[in-house]
């Protein structure tokens, strides 16, 4: 018989002819028990206890539920990820108080930066201190414009990313 060499572990390697010795001796079956199985009291020591079917079916009701809720939370931070729009090229802030901020690349080195707000707020969060925060991220100024518009103030700033030669 030719010996078989493998780079790797494999638990499913073994053929069923040598797996036949372990499952009517009793040992080296239950290897890779699940999670679900050690929840259910069945033991990490690699053989499960002797439980009865109530006990058994009754803590696998009491594990479904747990379980549902456990999706459920993960479909509701799913779907609060996914209104966060946030989107490859766009920074997008909700708030209607907060500026609304959308920062898009025109090419490798241009990028457009407009920002929303209410007019009221356009004192707290002067064009200038934008562009000193633009510019303290290595980005150089091109061009820039303000408009108003009923109760809103509108920035656009052109910008280009600063390349040291």
């Amino acid at each position: 018989m030719g010996h078989h060499y493998q780079l790797f572990e494999d638990p499913f390697a073994r053929s069923m002819s040598s797996l036949e010795p372990d499952i009517f001796s009793g040992t080296g079956v239950h290897h890779h028990l699940a999670p679900s199985t050690q929840w259910l009291g069945l033991g990490n020591h690699g053989i499960p206890k002797k439980l009865s079917i109530p006990i058994t079916v009754s803590r696998v009701l009491k594990y479904i539920p747990e379980q549902q809720k456990q999706v459920e939370g993960l479909e509701n931070k799913k779907e609060e990820l996914t209104r966060a729009s946030c989107k490859p090229g766009v920074l997008t802030m909700r708030e209607n108080t907060a500026p609304t901020v959308s920062a898009t690349c025109i090419d490798d080195r241009d990028i457009m930066v407009q920002v929303s707000l209410v007019s009221t707020m356009a004192g707290d969060l002067p064009m200038s201190k934008c562009i000193n925060v633009l510019e303290n991220e290595g980005l150089r100024l091109i061009s820039s414009s303000t408009s108003a518009f009923q109760n809103r103030t509108f920035y656009s700033l052109h910008l280009q990313v600063h390349t040291c030669l």
